[in-house]
C-alpha cells in the first residue's frame, strides 16, 4: 500500500463550497471570488485495485494460419502488469506489447499457430497481475479468465 501526499484546498463562501483532492497543487475554485483559500495537507492511502480483462473472449482460428490474438487489460492503479497463461496450446505464446493505449490499459498477443492434431477446442486459462515498483508481483492482486480457442478448418 503506498502513500501519496495531496494537498486539498476547501474555498468557503456565502454561497458555494468547492473541494478539490488531486495529486498536484490545486487552486480552490468557487462561483464568487475568494480572497484567501483554506489549505490543509492531508496524507491518504491508496489500496491496490487489481487489474481486470477487457474485451477477451472466444475465438476462432483457421487451421495452419498463424493467429495474433490481442489480450487487453486494464490496472486502473496504473500499475504495470504482466500477462501469463498456465495452459496456453503447444505452440502458443504470450508476447507482451512494448506499447500500451495509456497509463491504464495494457496489451499482450497469444501468437500460435495450431498444428493439424489441435483441431478442436482448447480451454486456455490467461492471467494478468499486478507489479509493484520494484517489479515483483503483487501477491493477490492479479485477474484470470478462461476462454476457447477452437480450431477448425477453414470454411
Amino acid at each position: 500500500m503506498s502513500k501519496k501526499n495531496i494537498l486539498r484546498s476547501v474555498a468557503k463562501t456565502g454561497r458555494d463550497l468547492a473541494l478539490i483532492v488531486g495529486t498536484a497543487s490545486l487552486l480552490a475554485c468557487a462561483k464568487e471570488k475568494i480572497d484567501e483559500p483554506e489549505r490543509e495537507e492531508v496524507s491518504i492511502s491508496f489500496h491496490n485495485v487489481p487489474p481486470y480483462f477487457y474485451g477477451v473472449n472466444d475465438f476462432e482460428v483457421p487451421l495452419g494460419f498463424r493467429i495474433l490474438y490481442s489480450i487487453l487489460a486494464y490496472s486502473d492503479d496504473a500499475d504495470p502488469v504482466v500477462f501469463s497463461s498456465t495452459s496456453l496450446p503447444e505452440g502458443a505464446e504470450i508476447t507482451p506489447s512494448v506499447l500500451h493505449f495509456s497509463d491504464t490499459l495494457y496489451r499482450a498477443y497469444l501468437d500460435w499457430t495450431p498444428y493439424p492434431s489441435q483441431l478442436g477446442v482448447h480451454e486456455i486459462t490467461l492471467r494478468v497481475e499486478d507489479l509493484n515498483e520494484q517489479g515483483n508481483k503483487k501477491i493477490g492482486s492479479y485477474d484470470e479468465k478462461t476462454v476457447e480457442a477452437l480450431v477448425k478448418y477453414l470454411d
